[in-house]
């Protein structure tokens, strides 16, 4: 059995082959795969797992040199958050997230109007889904919903990469490679300061967290969750959406655009994967997990488990409360 090998030949076939022997321990991986939906949806929900496993990688962190900003500012991102603080910063977050996408449905035209039709209309010859109509389109939406000039937010995605991708190697870089982060973190949280204090849009991110009476300084933090780490998901999303719609996917006549959406998000959620590590010894049903060991929950499967949904691999109309990521 080898999970890791036949995972990057064919996900869609590992998932069919390996789900029924789920949950078990991948050594290359070094973790145990859990791809059933009611084992997945149990860790999510769990209260004995912990997001931040990524805590050994910040204390060694803290020992180097040029790292103490690093640390404080990855201490705020939600995805190494528990506890209260993890509550607080998500009520924030979904509270202005909540408003200002109230009126999504128009910013979403426009940008289709813009970025979509537009090049379907004028393009000759093959199309670029990624960069001719994914990334402009979702670069649009966002700043829009943020409260950031398109331009802004163009540069602050191209700044942040470095950010983002510092931690995903596992390790704490050499002094050059942390140093190149500082330099990114202070220009990006430096562009951002300016976009909060120049934000013109009464609907938006930025203003509804104004409105709730915090310090400016401290939604930069709460902003970069949702302009960093928010990007990648919805571009992931939209991407999809195309290839789906031009793979000529079948799509039954009924199904509503609502629930099209969570369809896709089900088929291929931005998230593969979540990473949980047990505060104490937990069993899935007779299987044990050791406090400390990682466990890799996968969502693509959970969401693709015949026993929970019908012709799981085709597009309907379903119950939305099931699916995982949407």
């Amino acid at each position: 059995m080898n999970f890791k090998a036949d995972l990057l030949e064919n996900r869609y076939r590992s998932y069919q082959e390996y789900r029924e022997k789920s949950p078990f321990f991948d050594p290359d991986l070094r973790s145990h795969i859990v791809l059933k939906y009611e084992d997945v949806i149990y860790l999510l929900k769990s209260s004995e797992t912990s997001s931040n496993r990524k805590k050994s990688q910040f204390d060694k962190l803290r020992k180097c040199p040029f790292s103490k900003d690093i640390v404080d500012f990855y201490d705020q991102w939600l995805m190494y958050m528990d506890g209260e603080t993890h509550k607080d910063a998500r009520r924030l977050i979904t509270y202005s997230l909540s408003k200002s996408t109230q009126k999504i449905e128009k910013t979403v035209n426009l940008a289709f109007s813009l970025y979509v039709e537009d090049i379907l209309l004028k393009t000759q010859g093959n199309i670029d889904i990624i960069q001719d109509i994914t990334v402009p389109f979702t670069v649009n939406v966002l700043s829009r919903v943020l409260g950031i000039e398109h331009e802004d937010y163009n540069n602050i995605i191209k700044i942040s990469k470095p950010i983002a991708m510092f931690l995903g190697n596992g390790d704490i870089g050499n002094e050059d490679e942390r140093k190149k982060v500082l330099e990114c973190l202070k220009e990006t949280q430096t562009l951002l300061m300016q976009c909060i204090n120049n934000c013109n849009n009464d609907e938006s991110v930025i203003d509804y967290l104004l409105k709730e009476d915090i310090a400016i300084e401290a939604i930069s933090p709460l902003l970069i969750n949702v302009a960093i780490d928010g990007y990648d998901p919805l571009a992931s999303i939209i991407s999809n959406y195309f290839q789906i719609i031009s793979n000529k996917k079948r799509i039954p006549e009924d199904i509503a655009p609502n629930e099209l959406f969570d369809e896709i998000v089900r088929l291929e959620p931005p998230f593969q994967y979540c990473s949980r590590v047990p505060a104490e010894d937990l069993y899935l049903g007779s299987y044990k997990i050791k406090k400390g060991e990682r466990i890799m929950s996968f969502i693509l499967s959970a969401n693709r488990d015949p026993a929970v949904f019908e012709l799981s691999d085709n597009i309907m109309s379903r119950n939305r409360e099931l699916m995982l990521g949407c």
